[in-house]
């Protein structure tokens, strides 16, 4: 006869599935948009989705949110993909799969992403220097 997980077990399995497969789809974000490739970005966009971006003023950004898959992708891909510049990579921030976006060894922006299911349904975009200080602070 052979032991069942008990039930901690099997609910640790599914978190961390869980939470791959999270840091998977931020993988794959970070990716197209390196590309700035819009249309194959949209299609791992909820069609609701929300970008919210704070750029404090001292960074050309979107000053409302952005709704909607196809001018929430377009918005990305022009805010942090390939024209920009900047180097990315995945990093935790607050418990969750983020993209960090590098201006050399400075930190330009992060992007923040809610995923359900099989899309990202909202997303937040800290590109205000000010707000980025403690990320820059040796």
């Amino acid at each position: 006869m052979t032991a069942r997980p008990g039930p901690m077990r099997t609910a640790h399995r599914a978190a961390r599935r869980s939470a791959s497969r999270r840091v998977s789809r931020v993988e794959i974000i970070r990716e197209l948009l390196a590309r700035g490739d819009r249309t194959r970005l949209s299609r791992r966009l909820h069609r609701r989705v929300s970008l919210i971006v704070d750029g404090g003023g001292r960074v050309l950004a979107p000053s409302s949110p952005v709704l909607g898959r196809d001018d929430v992708s377009r918005a990305l891909v022009d805010l942090l993909g390939p024209a920009s510049g900047w180097i990315s990579s995945i990093v935790e921030v607050n418990g969750a799969p983020a993209v960090v976006f590098h201006d050399g060894s400075r930190v330009a922006g992060v992007l923040s992403l809610r995923i359900r299911a099989c899309h990202v349904s909202g997303m937040w975009a800290v590109v205000n220097p000010d707000k980025l200080r403690h990320w820059n602070t040796p």
